[in-house]
């Protein structure tokens, strides 16, 4: 009796195994490009237990109104490409979306108020495009932390502000914001720590400073500041941190007074207080990248406390309430995480890599 009971748990283990590994696949190397609503609707009856789409997406159909028919997709390895679906109101039915592994490109969605819908995306790793939208705000991408190309946001003529977007916190090249000509305000960049590449802002016409900004610590290129009409203050600290220690040229013009020049800028940051590079102040991780143990290095007798580290599918791999030494990671899979702790009350992220 003992044996068949035995051999009926057995069984039931893998029939359940089974189970499980079908319930999440990879699928179509070859890319999906959806053109209807149709095609949205059937897409979980033609591919059922498809999540990881390994080619790219493209959705561009005049009377696609919802994308209801997606939400199994957790990630993406190719692009995924949004444009020209004049009666799409929301990304619901994105909702389960973590990961894109190419380019992420949001083009002439002009029923779009808001990104409703992407607010589990965590990593883009290729570039960002926001172009010519009808978005109001980015209201549904609250849980973005980086991407590892470019992000432009551009010709977005309703666009008031990026107030949504306040977990980014790294950009691994080029930052454009141009011809917004409603956006009032950047505050939304408030944890944005590195730009790879250049910093460019022009013809906004209607922001009237730069706060959201302050706490760049690294810009990797040049600075371009310029034809902003209502633009009068500029000295926040991420600009002036670059302006002392540039990496590049500094393009600034045509702005308001206050903000018309380098010379401008530098005079009214020489006469505030501006914190240095806090990162570099406070904590060092090493050694990064990491092959088994790191130490997060803390200087004026500071301690880090609440340590979660964060896959690349922002799932939680590893919590520390106490750090008393170094930090063992030799069980996780090779690859980069996001490490997140807090050191005084202020929260710090960064990133790590396995190898």
């Amino acid at each position: 009796m003992g044996k068949k009971i035995k051999k009926l748990v057995l069984v039931s283990v893998l029939i359940l195994c089974l189970i499980i590994k079908g319930l999440a696949q990879s699928c179509l190397p070859e890319g999906i490009q959806f053109k209807t609503q149709s095609q949205i609707d059937s897409f979980p009856t033609n591919y059922p237990n498809c999540s990881e789409i390994e080619g790219f997406v493209v959705i561009n159909g005049n009377d696609i109104q919802n994308l209801q028919g997606l939400n199994a997709i957790k990630c993406i390895k190719g692009s995924l490409i949004i444009e020209m679906n004049y009666n799409l109101e929301s990304f619901t039915g994105l909702n389960n979306l973590l990961n894109i592994f190419g380019d992420l490109l949001i083009r002439s969605n002009f029923s779009l108020i808001n990104l409703q819908g992407l607010e589990n995306l965590f990593t883009v790793k290729g570039d960002v495009w926001f172009y010519n939208n009808s978005l109001r705000n980015f209201n549904g991408l609250t849980n973005l932390h980086s991407i590892g190309g470019s992000l432009t946001i551009s010709q977005n003529y309703k666009l008031q502000n990026v107030d949504a977007i306040a977990e980014l916190t790294n950009i691994g090249e080029n930052l454009g914001i141009m011809s917004n000509d409603s956006i009032i305000s950047l505050q939304g960049f408030q944890s944005l720590k590195m730009i790879g590449g250049y910093l460019d802002i022009h013809y906004n016409d209607e922001i009237k400073n730069l706060v959201g900004i302050d706490n760049i610590d690294s810009i990797g290129g040049n600075l371009s500041i310029y034809a902003n009409d209502s633009l009068a203050f500029c000295s926040v600290g991420g600009i002036c941190r670059y302006i002392a220690n540039p990496n590049g040229s500094i393009n600034i013009h045509d702005n308001t007074v206050g903000c018309n020049s380098k010379e401008e800028i530098k005079e009214d940051c020489d006469s505030l207080s501006i914190p240095e590079n806090y990162s570099l102040q406070k904590w060092i991780i090493s050694p990064n990248p990491v092959i088994n143990k790191f130490t997060i290095n803390l200087k004026n007798g500071d301690e880090a406390r609440n340590v979660f580290i964060y896959n690349q599918l922002g799932c939680t791999v590893l919590i520390i309430n106490q750090v008393n030494g170094p930090i063992d990671i030799s069980k996780l899979e090779k690859g980069l995480y996001l490490i997140e702790f807090a050191i005084n009350g202020k929260l710090v992220r960064e990133q790590i890599v396995k190898l």
